[in-house]
């Protein structure tokens, strides 16, 4: 519940806030749009969740728009290339992160009635 929750909040804010300043901010937004994708599979994988064709058929064109977007990035050899590297893997990581953190609201969501 509240310990992964929060254990997976800081490492997606502080993933964020680090890729922010090692990648331009445009590919980390497009590599953050990979979250609902990173929902899906985590779901399937740790909860049994059916992954439609649809869903399946979207998440690899997501992907490959991420990657197409991504590429100039990818292509460019530049002396910051280990740096840019490192910032991408941490915002892959920040993304799995608040997939995980979806993942548990809306399973806590099922057990408790929250009102307002």
């Amino acid at each position: 519940g509240v310990f992964p929750l929060g254990r997976s909040n800081d490492l997606d804010l502080g993933g964020l806030y680090f890729a922010f300043q090692t990648i331009p901010l445009g590919e980390a937004t497009v590599i953050i749009s990979l979250t609902p994708l990173f929902v899906a599979i985590l779901e399937r994988i740790f909860l049994g969740v059916p992954l439609p064709w649809p869903t399946i058929i979207s998440g690899v064109c997501c992907s490959a728009g991420v990657v197409l977007l991504s590429y100039p990035a990818f292509s460019e050899l530049e002396s910051g290339t280990v740096t840019h590297l490192i910032g991408d893997a941490v915002v892959l990581i920040a993304t799995v992160c608040q997939a995980i953190i979806f993942i548990i609201v809306r399973r806590t969501e099922e057990h408790f009635i929250v009102t307002t």
